[in-house]
C-alpha cells in the first residue's frame, strides 16, 4: 500500500473509530437508515493527526423554515456542521490563550493583538461521501453484457437508481482516479446529485442518461417540497478554498486565512476530475485577491474504507433505508457533545422551540457571543465603547468588519455570479447578550 492511500485509510479509521465511541444518541438506526459523517482532522508537524470537530448530517431547512434570530441551524449537511465546530474549537482555543491558558493550535501576539497558526499545523477535511452538488456528477461506464450480472444498484441524492461504479484500483495512488478498462466498458450515463441549479444558471436537461446534468453550474441544496437558500457543499467548499475554512469572524482576529491541505473522502463513487472541476478549477481565473488570499488547491484522496453508515451499504441491505433526521455535533472541546434535528437541540418541545435551550452551540448567535467574548478580551473597554450597551451591531455588520475575507469572497462572487446570497434580514440579528429574551 502507498503512502496516499496509507494516510487517507489513517484519517477515515480515525474519523469512525470516534464515531463508534460516540453514544448511540443521534445515530441512524441500524439498517434502516444512513447518514453522511465528516471530520476536520488536524496534523501537527510531528504527523500526529487529532480530530477537532466531528459531525453527521444529510438535511437542510426549505426557505420557510428558516429563522431570522441566527438561533437555528439552515444547513445540517455533515462537511457545513463539520466546519461550524472547527470555527468553535478555534474559538476556544483564542480564549484559552486569552485566559492565560496553553493552546497547541494557536499563537497569540501580545503587541499586534491576532492570532496565528503554530508552525506547521495543517488541517484536513474528512467526508464519508463527494458532496453534493457539481463535484456528484461525474461518468459511470455500463458494464458489458457478459458483466451485467455483478451490476448493483444503488441511488443519489433523490433516490433514483444507479449502476454502482466500478471501483478505483486501490492498489494505484489514490490522489489520481483509475478508470475501468474502455474495451469492457461504454459511456451511458452519468451520477446524479439531487442539488438543483440556481435560478439564472443554465438548467439541467434531465433527459436520460449521460446529459441529465450540466457541469460546472452552481447549486442549492434539495429540500422537501419547499425550496432551500443554502449552497451545495460542491460550491462551498469552493468558497473555502480562496476564503479558508475560519469564517468572517474570526478572520477578524487571525492573522492569514486557514486553508484545508487535504479532501480525503470514504470509499465511494468518486472521481477526482470531477472534484478538482467542482472545488478549484471553477475559480482558477478569479484575480485580484487581498495579500494573505490565494486559490487553495487540496491533495484529494480516496480511501478504501467506507462508513458503517453509508448510503450505499445501508440500501445495499434494505433498499427502502431512508436518510437519519438527525446530526451529532461533536469538536475538542471538554464535555462538548450535542444532537440535533431540523436545526435545533433534540428534543426540544413545541412550547420551548424559540427559547435560548433549544439553540445548537454552533448556531449563528452562539458563535457571535464567543466571537464578541474574545473581542472584548482583546480590546477591552474600546470594544465595549465601539458596540455601546444600546447600539450594538448586528451579525452582518460584524461580519462586514473583516475587510480582506469580504473582498475574497466578493472576488468569488464575480465568478459565482448567480450564488444565491441569503437576505440580509436573516443576518441582521443583535447579539442576545444585549437584549432581553
Amino acid at each position: 500500500m502507498d503512502s496516499y492511500s496509507k494516510f487517507s485509510d489513517k484519517v477515515s479509521e480515525l474519523c469512525y473509530e470516534k464515531f463508534k465511541t460516540l453514544p448511540k444518541r443521534g445515530k441512524p438506526q441500524i439498517n434502516k437508515e444512513w447518514t453522511l459523517l465528516a471530520a476536520v482532522v488536524m496534523e501537527y508537524p510531528t504527523q500526529t493527526l487529532k480530530i477537532v470537530s466531528l459531525t453527521t448530517g444529510t438535511k437542510c431547512l426549505g426557505y420557510s423554515e428558516l429563522s431570522d434570530k441566527g438561533d437555528v441551524i439552515f444547513d445540517s449537511h455533515a462537511e457545513v456542521l463539520a466546519r461550524r465546530g472547527f470555527i468553535k474549537f478555534m474559538m476556544y482555543h483564542m480564549l484559552s490563550l486569552l485566559q492565560k491558558k496553553d493552546s497547541d493550535v494557536l499563537h497569540f501576539d501580545e503587541m499586534q493583538r491576532n492570532f496565528t497558526l503554530k508552525s506547521g499545523i495543517k488541517f484536513h477535511l474528512f467526508i464519508s461521501h463527494v458532496p453534493c452538488g457539481d463535484a456528484a456528477i461525474f461518468p459511470k461506464h455500463s458494464v458489458t453484457k457478459q458483466n451485467q450480472s455483478t451490476e448493483e444498484q444503488h441511488r443519489n441524492d433523490d433516490g433514483e437508481s444507479y449502476p454502482k461504479k466500478l471501483k478505483p484500483d486501490l492498489s494505484n495512488d489514490l490522489n489520481i482516479y483509475s478508470e475501468p478498462d474502455s474495451s469492457l466498458c461504454t459511456l451511458s450515463d452519468i451520477h446524479r446529485t439531487g442539488a438543483k441549479c440556481v435560478e439564472g444558471e443554465n438548467q439541467d436537461p434531465k433527459v436520460p442518461g449521460k446529459d441529465f446534468h450540466i457541469t460546472g453550474v452552481l447549486r442549492t441544496k434539495p429540500g422537501r417540497g419547499d425550496p432551500t437558500w443554502s449552497m451545495s457543499c460542491s460550491d462551498k467548499i469552493a468558497l473555502w478554498n480562496i476564503c479558508g475554512i475560519q469564517g468572517a469572524l474570526l478572520s477578524c482576529f487571525l492573522t492569514y486565512p486557514i486553508y484545508l491541505s487535504s479532501l480525503i473522502f470514504g470509499q465511494c463513487p468518486f472521481d477526482v476530475k470531477a472534484l478538482q472541476r467542482a472545488v478549484v478549477e471553477r475559480l482558477s481565473s478569479l484575480t485580484f485577491l487581498p495579500p494573505q488570499y490565494h486559490i487553495n488547491r487540496p491533495a484529494i484522496f480516496l480511501s478504501s474504507l467506507e462508513f458503517e453508515y453509508s448510503k450505499n451499504k445501508m440500501l445495499k441491505i434494505d433498499p427502502t433505508a431512508a436518510p437519519c433526521p438527525t446530526s451529532i455535533i461533536w469538536c475538542d472541546i471538554p464535555n462538548f457533545l450535542e444532537v440535533s434535528v431540523n436545526g435545533r437541540k433534540q428534543g426540544i418541545t413545541k412550547k420551548n422551540i424559540n427559547k435560548p435551550t433549544s439553540r445548537i452551540s454552533i448556531c449563528k448567535i452562539l458563535l457571535l457571543e464567543k466571537f464578541l467574548e474574545i473581542r472584548n478580551l482583546l480590546h477591552g473597554n474600546e470594544a465595549e465603547l465601539e458596540m455601546g450597551t444600546e447600539n450594538s451591531l448586528t451579525y452582518l455588520e460584524y461580519k462586514q468588519m473583516a475587510k480582506s475575507y469580504q473582498e475574497a469572497k466578493l472576488a468569488v462572487w464575480k465568478i459565482f455570479d448567480k450564488w444565491k446570497k441569503k437576505p440580509d434580514h436573516l443576518q441582521n440579528f443583535l447579539p442576545f447578550l444585549n437584549k432581553k429574551e
